[in-house]
């Protein structure tokens, strides 16, 4: 064995011998109906066959070797190998960007190649500019700020119809992506949410990162001399294949695949492996207060784990062994327990380092959970305890070969892009880092096409976890608040609005209920601007939506007893619609699915709903409620009177001198506006007047 990796094993059992957590049989107790489950019914056979556990070796990296310091100098700036080509180096990268104010923020994932010179070199320019960059995302960030600020003191609301901020938005993303390009994925989450300031970071010691840099780039280049002679790297590497160059280099490694569940429940359970997901048993170890709650949501994302069939990838300690492990050895632990605890007297094997995989559901359709077509089962990026060099990689690499095909047809079954929204990730809530990067990043080992993007985002469903905290933790309303606006972050947007929500809770005490309104909000500034006042649009405006009520939403109960409010200014936009109903009128009587005292069941009705009124908002279709209200504002027939409020007088007289010149008008019934102080300097405001006509003409030609 290395030196280095034993004396670091060493340090880890030595100083988390004080802190041991292990499950307690109460604990397990929990699981009992997941092991009543049959293999035959558990999902990823084409992992494991007919087994709960299966044995793996690699031959690790020796940490001293240039060529593992330089996979982690890659690793620090998120990208690594091409493992087809070692000349070549890969990253996911992470698009944000708006091609539709009414789509919002959308994101794309597209995996981006480099050669390794032209990385490193890019990599020397990134660190020259990333001072200026940060500043500059920094500055924009604070003005848009305070451009929201300024606009909310004058009670206007702010979003992507607004020229000003939809551009300033744009430029931080573009910012946005400039900094995140060398950015390993961990460290671009938590600066871009706010957790740690850039300059905080260690991965920004512009000092260290450049000396790095300079030290790789002589490796590459052939610049260090070794024994006298000078290796450019950077050729030698061209065309290698990654596994077979590193067959031969480091130790043997030994892996444990798991989808036992009391593995995955004991995640956290085993020396040098504690995280945020310990078990209730160590709470006191922890020293948490008697009045936080044993159960917590790391400790409930842990057993939502093992019931949403998720799994453990272990490394073991070569050193445990005389001679190497078998898979014959693990069948013998097959219906038992394979790893140690000493508090309930479990002997077995000591796991040193562990890897979490979930298991994410492909769907027929985006947002229609019911239909799964197949799951696949996507590795973390984060590793829990000894460092052991090519760990990580032998996971990915073990995984994607399983389900190659899986996930080419998967591939093949898109026509273009591959839309995120098929794909929805159960069990646990927790990330170490987000789906939407780790499942392309996992998809690129096995699809050979480096243009296929990914756009939108991977759902997630919470059904699971939310009924076992309903069981162990208890529902309170602070909780259901929580579960509500989750689903209104997610959900809220555009022009369906379900900001003004709340959680009541229910008369006889039996749950919590959604209440407040939902909005419609649209805007028809160029359809009305010299039309007619307000009064006059909203009554064509609740016709309209009286007709789309029977035509479009006839099957939709839900939509009734709704208002309709017209506004010239609303929000700062001119000649705004708003429609609102209440939430409360969903009912189960109408939508079998939604319960409206069981949080779980409301993402249900807030999907429902946006897709109904986004289906019949639709601009392109002509039988829309969005193209009804349209004809009912515009002019139809032979009107003769044309009225305007005070704030609009002036279109009235730009109206009546169209009129005059084109002749075929009589302009009668003048009324103008005395009051106004401009009449005593000779100026007339028109209030009214009437238009005869001839039928040759149609007033909508004029406009």
């Amino acid at each position: 064995m290395n030196l280095t990796k034993d004396f670091l094993r060493s340090l880890i059992l030595e100083e988390m011998k004080k802190q041991l957590n292990e499950a307690t049989d109460e604990e397990i107790g929990y699981l009992n109906d997941l092991l009543e489950v049959p293999l035959s019914a558990l999902p990823f056979h084409d992992i494991f066959g007919n087994r709960y556990r299966i044995l793996s070796s690699f031959k690790s990296d020796d940490p001293d070797n240039p060529l593992y310091i330089f996979e982690r100098f890659l690793e620090f700036t998120g990208w690594k190998f091409n493992p087809n080509d070692m000349g070549e180096v890969v990253k996911s990268v992470n698009t944000k960007f708006i091609s539709d104010p009414e789509k919002g923020v959308q994101q794309r994932t597209k995996e981006e190649k480099l050669s390794l010179v032209k990385w490193i070199n890019e990599f020397s320019k990134y660190l020259d500019k990333l001072p200026d960059t940060t500043q500059s995302w920094k500055k924009i960030s604070k003005d848009m700020q305070e451009y929201i600020q300024i606009k909310a003191a004058n009670n206007e609301v702010v979003n992507f119809n607004d020229k000003n901020y939809i551009n300033m938005f744009r430029k931080r993303l573009s910012l946005r992506k400039s900094i995140a390009k060398f950015m390993p994925a961990d460290a671009e989450d938590r600066f871009f949410q706010g957790i740690v300031r850039i300059e905080d970071y260690s991965y920004f010691n512009l000092q260290y990162a450049k000396q790095q840099a300079d030290l790789q780039q002589q490796w590459l280049m052939g610049n260090v001399k070794d024994s006298g002679t000078k290796v450019k790297n950077y050729e030698f590497f061209a065309g290698k294949n990654l596994d077979e160059y590193k067959s031969s280099l480091g130790e043997d490694e030994y892996v444990v695949f798991s989808r036992h569940p009391i593995d995955v429940f004991r995640m956290s359970d085993h020396q040098g492996l504690q995280s945020c997901h310990t078990l209730p048993s160590s709470r006191e170890k922890l020293k948490a207060s008697p009045s936080e709650p044993i159960w917590d949501q790391y400790n409930i994302c842990a057993m939502a784990e093992a019931h949403a069939n998720g799994m453990i990838v272990y490394a073991l300690n070569p050193d445990e062994f005389e001679e190497p492990p078998t898979q014959e050895l693990l069948d013998q632990y097959e219906n038992g327990e394979l790893f140690s605890d000493d508090e309930r007297g479990i002997d077995g094997l000591k796991p040193v380092s562990r890897i979490r995989v979930k298991n994410v559901a492909f769907l027929e359709d985006k947002g229609d959970y019911s239909k799964i077509k197949t799951r696949v089962a996507v590795p973390d990026q984060k590793v829990y305890g000894d460092a052991i060099p090519g760990f990580k990689r032998h996971v990915r690499k073990v995984l994607a070969k399983a389900q190659k095909s899986k996930i080419e047809d998967i591939a093949n079954s898109f026509q273009g892009n591959i839309d995120l929204r098929r794909f929805l990730r159960v069990g646990g809530s927790y990330e170490d880092n987000s789906m939407n990067s780790m499942l392309p990043e996992f998809f690129g080992e096995v699809l050979e096409s480096s243009d296929i993007e990914y756009e939108q985002t991977v759902q997630y469903s919470n059904d699971l976890e939310q009924s076992l905290k309903d069981e162990y933790q208890g529902m309170n309303i602070d909780a259901a608040k929580a579960i509500l606006q989750g689903l209104v972050d997610e959900y809220n947007g555009g022009y369906v609005n379900f900001g003004n929500l709340d959680v009541e809770e229910d008369w006889n005490g039996d749950g919590f209920f959604m209440s407040g309104e939902v909005r419609i909000i649209y805007q028809y500034d160029e359809e009305i601007e010299h039309v007619a006042d307000s009064d006059d649009v909203r009554e064509l405006m609740e016709e309209a939506v009286d007709y789309a009520s029977e035509e479009v939403f006839y099957d939709d109960n839900w939509f009734r007893d709704y208002s309709v409010m017209f506004e010239r200014f609303w929000g700062g936009y001119r000649n705004v619609m708003v429609i609102s109903f209440n939430i409360t009128n969903y009912s189960h009587e109408d939508n079998p699915e939604y319960m409206y005292a069981v949080p779980d069941t409301w993402l249900y009705a807030l999907e429902n709903i946006k897709d109904s009124i986004s289906s019949v908002m639709d601009r392109h279709d002509d039988e829309s409620l969005n193209n009804t209200i349209k004809e009912y504002i515009s002019f139809r027939g032979n009107p003769t009177t044309v009225r305007t409020d005070v704030s609009e007088k002036y279109f009235l007289s730009r109206f009546k001198e169209a009129l005059d010149e084109d002749n075929n008008w009589d302009i009668d019934e003048e009324e103008v506006d005395g009051d106004n102080p401009l009449s005593y300097f000779g100026f007339e405001i028109l209030t009214s007047f009437t238009a005869e006509f001839s039928d040759s003409i149609d007033l909508t030609v004029l406009f």
